[in-house]
């Protein structure tokens, strides 16, 4: 499969955390912080114009619309049909950012809907999941591990922690969501081989 989760579970996530985001997320007040967030990517990764760059969940695409205004080639994936929709519906929030490739796995398939993304036959030399984690099962993550078989893209996660919300999996509004602290999350990976993986922090990119 190249979608490595359950859509229903997926749209059952992130509705449960933004209900009504279709009609009232405001492009125009949030996309600044999404440009601040890609020149911290660049800063801290030295990117520049021969990296390629997948932003697996990548929403809306703006991480990848301003990854690509500062010259660096980048492609976003979700498999969402709730993110799909906002282009079906033209409702403002996609702006001047591409469609999604409907991906987040990488399989055969997958891998070369997103290489034809970068040429035909490029695999990308970095992958941001972008605050996925906490949407997704233990298992399910352990199953993008499947990027390490493809390509030795440079893995990174943004995530955020238990620390981040303390109330955690008690709020009855994020009944599906995977909340751990940092020292577990971290943990998480290394005791399933997959310490090479970056955790870092949304907010200031920080690792843990």
């Amino acid at each position: 499969m190249s979608i490595v989760w359950e859509k229903a579970q997926y749209d059952a996530s992130y509705e449960s955390s933004n209900r009504g985001v279709i009609k009232h997320y405001e492009r125009s007040a949030l996309y600044d912080g999404f440009t601040q967030r890609a020149q911290l990517f660049v800063n801290l990764l030295g990117l520049d114009g021969t990296h390629r760059v997948v932003i697996a969940g990548c929403g809306f695409g703006w991480l990848d619309e301003a990854l690509r205004a500062l010259g660096i080639d980048a492609v976003g994936t979700d498999p969402s049909p709730y993110i799909a929709s906002a282009w079906t519906l033209g409702t403002g929030e996609t702006g001047s950012s591409k469609r999604p490739l409907e991906e987040l796995g990488y399989d055969n398939g997958s891998r070369q809907a997103i290489r034809r993304e970068f040429g035909g036959n490029n695999d990308p030399t970095h992958v941001i999941s972008e605050d996925i984690l906490t949407s997704l099962s233990d298992t399910d993550i352990l199953d993008l591990a499947q990027w390490d078989s493809f390509t030795d893209a440079e893995i990174i996660h943004l995530t955020h922690t238990i620390e981040d919300d303390p109330r955690g999996q008690a709020r009855a509004d994020f009944p599906l969501w995977n909340w751990k602290t940092m020292v577990k999350w971290r943990a998480f990976f290394d005791d399933n081989g997959l310490g090479h993986h970056r955790l870092l922090r949304p907010g200031n990119l920080a690792d843990f």
